[in-house]
């Protein structure tokens, strides 16, 4: 069967070999370009974690700092092994499932150390809404309430 792989460039060449080692022609036609922020605004102060919903946001964080004692929590287990190959230590995966994701950190962070978390694919919006607008990537540390601590 002829396929098209319309991953970004960088992504494409490990799906293109499997399909190709099943028999399959593939062409790569990339949909997007992946282009990194190099003056993105990163402050980390009081973060607890980085959320990651992709190897790209991994990537992309990876190059803006040499920090890698912060706590990851990945929507899925390719995000965590890339997460894993930039050199995180502490590195949870949600097997695909953001709202176990939500679950994973709701459960995980600690209310007392200020509930932030950092997703660098949504710069400036909130990051889990079932856990309240508290969870944000802002330049300066959000004017939020303290959520209840988990039951």
């Amino acid at each position: 069967m002829r396929l098209i792989n319309t991953r970004p460039a960088d992504d494409a060449a490990s799906l293109t070999a499997s399909l190709a080692q099943m028999g399959h022609t593939v062409v790569e036609a990339p949909l997007m370009t992946i282009r990194y922020d190099e003056d993105a605004d990163l402050d980390l102060t009081d973060a607890q974690a980085l959320l990651a919903t992709s190897a790209n946001g991994i990537r992309a964080f990876a190059r803006r700092t040499a920090r890698r004692d912060i706590a990851v929590f990945a929507v899925g287990d390719a995000t965590a092994r890339a997460a894993e190959q930039a050199g995180f230590q502490q590195v949870r995966s949600a097997a695909g499932d953001v709202a176990a994701l939500a679950e994973l950190v709701i459960g995980a962070l600690e209310p007392a150390a200020g509930w932030r978390a950092i997703w660098p694919a949504r710069w400036k919006r909130p990051v889990l809404k079932s856990a309240g607008p508290c969870f944000m990537v802002p330049k300066r540390r959000p004017n939020c309430p303290r959520p209840p601590p988990p039951h």
